[in-house]
């Protein structure tokens, strides 16, 4: 039951994130079409961050106990509330804007695209339209390609099957896709998951947050990184 339960939660966490895309490199034709042209990339509000502790874990398992899925529902936004007053603490910062922004620099360096242009601001909708190409299309306007991440998940979580004291870890996850404009097409795409398994990595809350959080903005640094990397190589061979 705690097992089925820990999966219903973890789905709830989640739910409104798409699936990372599938890997999709980008061809010679638009390799070549790309080349001097100019490109922007998107930049959204930061999504809910999720900080799962035994005390979250707690609440969960009692709203679901109580009030079944809707107790649930309610108990993970609560969940949300609470990771997301860490971001504002802590002046956190999502992750997309600087791996779109290393991949606009990887395609004007490597591949020879043209100028890149500021960001463009796509506004968060529960209802999947902050993915709409038309309407990140249309806010491009004029430029001909854009590069677009979205953070599919970030938080740190603990093993609810682990009663020892550091056993905290970040999760990122994003996917990226690059946009031709005038065809509204999806040109490229790829995604990335970053997450520490090795326990003997693993830190407390406390040591997670301390020094103004200095462990968790090195980690979520670390997984900016490493997804610009990963993404670059699944849609730009390089």
């Amino acid at each position: 039951m705690k097992k089925i339960l820990w999966g219903i939660v973890i789905s709830l966490l989640i739910s409104g994130c798409a699936s990372v895309q599938n890997h999709q490199p980008i061809s010679t034709d638009n390799r070549v079409a790309m080349k001097g042209k100019a490109i922007t990339y998107t930049m959204r509000k930061n999504p809910d961050f999720i900080a799962w502790t035994p005390g979250a874990h707690l609440k969960q398992s009692l709203a679901f106990g109580i009030f079944g899925i809707g107790g649930a529902v309610a108990s993970a936004s609560l969940v949300a509330d609470s990771g997301n007053k860490i971001v504002n603490s802590y002046h956190l910062h999502d992750p997309a804007k600087l791996i779109a922004a290393g991949l606009s620099e990887n395609l004007k360096t490597a591949h020879g695209s043209g100028r890149i242009m500021p960001p463009i601001y796509i506004k968060n909708e529960k209802n999947g339209k902050s993915n709409n190409i038309n309407k990140i299309a249309d806010a491009a306007k004029d430029v001909p390609y854009v590069v677009d991440v979205q953070t599919l998940n970030w938080g740190f979580h603990y093993s609810p099957y682990s009663f020892a004291r550091y056993n905290y870890h970040v999760i990122y996850k994003a996917s990226a896709r690059i946009l031709d404009v005038q065809t509204k097409a999806v040109i490229a795409s790829g995604g990335c998951h970053y997450e520490v398994t090795d326990s003997t990595k693993m830190v407390s809350y406390d040591a997670m947050l301390a020094n103004e959080a200095n462990y968790l903005k090195n980690e979520l640094s670390l997984a900016t990184t490493q997804c610009i990397k990963q993404i670059t190589q699944q849609m730009l061979g390089s």
